[in-house]
C-alpha cells in the first residue's frame, strides 16, 4: 500500500487523469466537446530516473470531479501553473499503446506506474528512448498522439481560482 492508501499496482480498469495547464494542449474551446492534443502527452526527461515520463494522477480515491480538480490545483501550485482542464484515460488504454521504431517494429508498450509522493501521483513510462539513428521526439509524438486519441474529451475546470492562481494570471 502506498502512502496515499492506493495499491502499488495500477490495475487495467483504473482511470487516471492528465491535468492540462496550457490552452495549446486542447483542441476546441470551452463549452464544446474539446479533446486533448498530443502535446498534452509529450514526455519530459525525468532527471531522477533519466527516463522519458509524463505525470498523471490516479483517481481511485478521489471522491468526485471536484476532488480531481482540487488534486490538479495542488499539482499546479507545486509548479506555479493554473489548472485549465483534465482528461481521463484508463490504464488499459495506456498499456495498449505500442511504441514503434522507424521501421514500424514494436519496441514495447506504454505503461503507468505509481510515483508517490505526492499522493495520487503516477508516471506514464516507456516512451521510446534514443534508438540508434532515430529522433526519439518523432517516435514519442506517435505515442502521445495515440494516448490523446484514446483519452476522454476534456473536462473543463469548474472550481473558482485560488488567490495564488489569480496572482499568477496577473503576472502574465
Amino acid at each position: 500500500m502506498l502512502p496515499s492508501g492506493l495499491p502499488e499496482h495500477v490495475e487495467n480498469a483504473e482511470v487516471v487523469v492528465r491535468h492540462i495547464f496550457r490552452p495549446g494542449d486542447i483542441k476546441g474551446k470551452q463549452g464544446v466537446k474539446a479533446t486533448p492534443k498530443r502535446q498534452a502527452y509529450m514526455p519530459l526527461l525525468d532527471k531522477e530516473t533519466e527516463a522519458w515520463v509524463i505525470s498523471v494522477s490516479r483517481t481511485q480515491l478521489l471522491p468526485d470531479d471536484g476532488g480531481i480538480e482540487r488534486n490538479g490545483i495542488e499539482v499546479g501550485f507545486s509548479s506555479n501553473r493554473v489548472l485549465l482542464a483534465y482528461t481521463r484515460i484508463t490504464a488499459a488504454d495506456i498499456r495498449a499503446v505500442a511504441c514503434l521504431d522507424r521501421e514500424r517494429k514494436k519496441v514495447g508498450n506504454m505503461d503507468v506506474i505509481p510515483h508517490e509522493p505526492p499522493h495520487h501521483h503516477a508516471h506514464l513510462i516507456k516512451y521510446p528512448e534514443l534508438i540508434a539513428g532515430e529522433n526519439p521526439k518523432l517516435l514519442q509524438m506517435e505515442c502521445a498522439q495515440e494516448l490523446a486519441g484514446r483519452s476522454a474529451p476534456v473536462t473543463w475546470r469548474s472550481l473558482p481560482k485560488e488567490p495564488w492562481e489569480t496572482e499568477l494570471d496577473k503576472r502574465k
